[in-house]
């Protein structure tokens, strides 16, 4: 990702992430190399406390790919249950260079969620979920 569109897109991830107090994600799809996640602060970083921390990067990077795939937005759960919303980021040329990922939130009844989570330890850190 240029790097300009880089320093709007942590605008905007910052922005996003006050304005709903649910934490954001950038996510760095480069031409060649690795794709990656960028640093968030660890407080708002649900996903380093998970679990399933190891998926972290692919769960998120397939959301930025259906994301792009289906006109920049796109839901879908981690493999928690959790709520994440994806919005692609697309270069000059229209390829996909990154995306900017919200969640995790719960969608509908708590208790629903937590019945159903897959790991039972989390259950307090996901009750603080919005």
């Amino acid at each position: 990702m240029a790097q300009d569109l880089q320093e709007k897109c942590v605008k905007f991830q910052r922005h996003f992430s006050q304005l709903l107090d649910i934490g954001c994600k950038l996510v760095d799809i480069p031409d060649s190399g690795a794709s990656s996640l960028k640093p968030q602060p660890e407080e708002e970083n649900f996903c380093a406390r998970c679990a399933y921390k190891h998926d972290e990067l692919s769960t998120h990077l397939y959301g930025c790919h259906e994301a792009h795939r289906w006109n920049g937005r796109y839901i879908y759960y981690c493999p928690m249950g959790l709520t994440f919303i994806a919005s692609s980021i697309s270069g000059d040329s229209g390829d996909l260079v990154g995306g900017l990922v919200l969640g995790p939130f719960v969608m509908g009844d708590l208790q629903d969620v937590l019945a159903d989570l897959p790991v039972s330890d989390m259950e307090e850190e996901v009750s603080k979920l919005k």
